[in-house]
């Protein structure tokens, strides 16, 4: 990777296996702590979970996978970035191979999680 920031932008969805909520939500500190200086460095540009549908109100969602935003020179680096994650242990680990990556543009900011009201 080059010393400048990535000017690449990759839009990710990655699909979760049957039963991982449990693990999803055993691994979300990690995770969520583990964005918070690739949010502030640029790298992650958003991410958040896709549901299978629009929960009725009270009701939790059904996460079906996670879709980010992510600045990186290659597409082999947002891979390499996807397989550090926390979930990786469990949620996504063998769905890695099946995970959609592509080449975007956006100027939007995750600034919510910066703010840590979440």
């Amino acid at each position: 990777m080059s010393s400048s920031a990535p000017t690449k932008e990759w839009l990710v969805h990655v699909p979760d296996f049957p039963g991982a909520l449990d693990k999803r939500l055993a691994a979300r500190p990690t995770h969520l702590g583990n964005l918070k200086p690739a949010i502030e460095a640029g790298k992650v540009v958003f991410g958040g979970a896709t549901l299978s549908k629009q929960p009725a109100e009270g009701d939790a969602p059904d996460m079906t996978g996670s879709v980010m935003l992510i600045k990186a020179d290659s597409e082999e680096e947002v891979r390499k970035t996807l397989e550090e994650d926390p979930y990786t242990k469990g949620v996504y680990s063998k769905l890695i191979g099946k995970c959609n990556i592509i080449q975007a543009y956006t100027s939007a900011m995750a600034i919510w999680f910066l703010s840590g009201d979440f």
